[in-house]
């Protein structure tokens, strides 16, 4: 079984997301952001020692523009009925 089979949109939401709707896109990010922040977790050590991870901001917010970039402009969607 697909477990990314549930975590589907619906033709209408990625259609307006490819129109650039910032509400739509904003509804997909909040579903991609949970990944991304373990993406951009990175290492660090604080003044005892211990090592903790934090979010690297700039990698989070360039992850994002360029999904947001994927979708408007690289997103085909072009769907044939067979």
């Amino acid at each position: 079984m697909n477990r990314y089979k549930n975590n589907l949109f619906p033709f209408s939401v990625v259609e307006s997301a490819k129109r650039g709707d910032f509400e739509t896109l904003q509804k997909i990010w909040k579903n991609y952001e949970p990944y991304v922040n373990t993406l951009c977790g990175r290492p660090y050590q604080d003044a005892y020692g211990n090592v903790k991870f934090m979010i690297d901001q700039d990698m989070k917010d360039f992850i994002q523009q360029e999904l947001y970039r994927a979708i408007i402009y690289n997103f085909d969607i072009d769907f044939v009925s067979k």
